[in-house]
C-alpha cells in the first residue's frame, strides 16, 4: 500500500478529506487550515530520518501541491 491524501476544495476551502499511510507508517496532519494542509508521513521506526511532507495551499485561487521529502 501506498501513502494517499484526499484534499478537497469546497467554497475556496481546503479540507482533508481522507488521509491513509502505508503499513508501518504514521500520517499526522501537522497543519490543516481553510487555505494551507500539510500532512508529514512518517516511518513508525524510531530513529529513521525518512519523512514524506504533503503540502497544499490555495494561492490567488489556484490549488498549489508540493511532495518532498522532510527531515525536520
Amino acid at each position: 500500500m501506498y501513502e494517499t491524501a484526499t484534499v478537497t476544495v469546497t467554497d475556496g476551502r481546503l479540507a482533508i478529506a481522507d488521509v491513509q499511510a502505508a503499513d508501518g507508517w504514521t500520517s499526522p496532519v501537522d497543519d490543516e487550515d481553510a487555505d494551507e494542509v500539510e500532512i508529514d508521513f512518517r516511518p513508525d521506526a524510531q530513529g529513521t530520518q525518512d519523512v514524506l511532507d504533503l503540502e497544499v495551499e490555495i494561492d490567488d485561487g489556484r490549488v498549489e501541491v508540493q511532495i518532498c521529502n522532510d527531515d525536520d
